[in-house]
């Protein structure tokens, strides 16, 4: 999978309305999300969003994804939407995600 892949797979599972509970202990879905941190570098704006979102609309925060993310969108802020920053911020309150180098990037 490339990272379009990747993010769509994730997106699709929080789409479905899966939880973190109907995921835990699943192969699948942790090879997807450790492909899915190696990835994010390599993803724009909207996908890294995207990923925020469908991690907080399962409730799974992934440590690892979430270390990747925050440092992309760290690096890479100046080229996020309003709707791009407004889905992080919804993420990162409904994962009670507290980076706080993140959270001053989104203020």
């Amino acid at each position: 999978f490339d990272q379009v892949n990747t993010v769509t797979a994730l997106h699709r599972l929080a789409k479905l309305g899966l939880t973190a509970k109907d995921l835990e202990g699943r192969s699948s879905v942790q090879a997807l999300l450790k492909q899915l941190a190696l990835l994010l570098p390599a993803t724009s704006p909207r996908g890294l969003s995207n990923v925020a979102w469908a991690l907080a609309k399962v409730q799974k925060a992934d440590p690892e994804v979430l270390e990747a993310l925050g440092t992309q969108v760290r690096l890479r802020i100046a080229d996020f939407t309003p709707k791009d920053t407004t889905m992080l911020a919804w993420s990162c309150r409904r994962l009670r995600w507290e980076d706080g180098p993140l959270l001053g990037v989104l203020a």
